[in-house]
């Protein structure tokens, strides 16, 4: 009977490291899924101003760009920019473990805390320092209203590159928000998808998305 408690105690801490681990950190899936950033492994070399297209029944990206949405001559700019995550449950966790008084205290919080309830990330970020000032190539934006009429495309501007000072993470990708529409359709043109829906992240991360337990600024 001793060892059936004893290999149910093993259980529910594995259980509970697992749960810690999936639900309760804070993480780059996290990081995907709240800011709408896409790996920029799926794209041929992203710049800022890039027009990529996204192929909606094949649920992809083409990995070459449409067009390039700026003038030669236009200047990219970069900054370093920390992105912080917290989760609530898993810091209220560790908050919880962390007010027990008791001889078992730092025992207990070394078991159960919850490694990566916060966590923060370091980028070099690439940008147009001001779209306004920025000469657009108007062929391009052309091709890319042509290119958006078909409802089997989706066609988005890259707004910033992402280049991590960790490395053993990827460099991301942030489109703006609103894709490339015809003016006499938008802002809901048939067959748009929209980066929430197109975004790569676990179902994990969407769970705790939806469940607004990670935040992420």
């Amino acid at each position: 009977m001793r060892k059936i408690y004893l290999w149910c105690g093993v259980g529910a801490i594995g259980a509970y490291a697992i749960a810690s681990h999936l639900f309760f950190d804070a993480d780059e899936h996290d990081l995907l899924q709240i800011k709408q950033m896409n790996a920029a492994s799926a794209f041929h070399q992203p710049d800022p101003g890039d027009v990529y297209a996204f192929h909606n029944e094949h649920r992809s990206w083409s990995a070459t760009p449409v067009c390039a949405l700026h003038e030669a001559q236009a200047e990219t700019s970069s900054d370093l920019d920390t992105l912080k995550g917290l989760n609530h449950w898993g810091a209220a966790i560790n908050a919880a473990l962390g007010s027990m008084n008791s001889a078992t205290n730092a025992s207990l919080f070394s078991v159960f805390q919850v490694r990566n309830a916060e966590r923060k990330w370091t980028f070099e970020k690439f940008f147009r320092s001001s779209d306004l000032e920025t000469p657009i190539d108007f062929k391009c934006l052309a091709d890319a209203n042509q290119k958006s009429t078909d409802p089997t495309w989706t066609v988005f501007v890259v707004d910033s590159v992402y280049e991590p000072t960790d490395q053993n993470m990827q460099p991301l990708v942030m489109f703006k928000k609103v894709p490339v529409q015809p003016i006499d359709c938008a802002p809901n043109c048939p067959g748009n998808m929209s980066l929430a829906e197109i975004v790569r992240s676990s179902r994990v991360a969407k769970i705790k998305h939806e469940w607004e337990m990670v935040m992420i600024h």
